[in-house]
């Protein structure tokens, strides 16, 4: 009989995060500005900062005890919003993904009215989360477009 590991399931991680963080620091590494530096200017206050567990690059959080860290290039830190940051990330991540035809049955269904609170409740929420997703996703298009002019300009201008 194979025996489980002890520690199994104790660690979720999303990568999410980590990777924007590293982005943009590559984005400004031309300030001559360390990574610790960026961080806390990133997040705007000053974090934590921990030895770190994983060694990856990672947004993690301990299932047993509910502490929440980021791990960015060898670095490892924690402040106190990063449980509510991290529980609406997973949160948005297991969002179901509707086809636009679910949608409109969805807003057909709302201008009825004629299921339960229960039940409009949970179709009101679908697509008011699809509507945040597509809104997210015209705002990352946006700024991809941004970063490519930005880019052009500043190679065009010797910058």
């Amino acid at each position: 009989m194979k025996v489980k590991n002890i520690n199994a399931n104790t660690y979720r991680v999303l990568d999410e995060e980590p990777e924007r963080i590293l982005t943009f620091y590559k984005w400004d590494k031309g300030k001559g500005q360390s990574l610790k530096d960026y961080i806390t200017e990133y997040h705007g206050i000053t974090p934590t900062f921990i030895d770190p567990i994983f060694s990856r690059n990672g947004y993690y959080q301990n299932r047993k005890t509910g502490f929440t860290w980021v791990e960015v290039e060898g670095l490892a830190y924690t402040y106190t919003s990063h449980k509510s940051m991290f529980d609406y990330k997973l949160n948005q991540l297991n969002q179901k993904v509707h086809s636009s035809r679910e949608i409109d049955a969805m807003k057909e269904l709302i201008k009825l009215n004629s299921l339960s609170s229960k039940a409009m409740r949970e179709i009101r929420q679908a697509v008011n989360n699809h509507r945040d997703q597509y809104e997210f996703r015209m705002i990352g298009r946006g700024v991809v477009g941004v970063r490519k002019r930005l880019k052009a300009f500043k190679e065009k201008h010797n910058l």
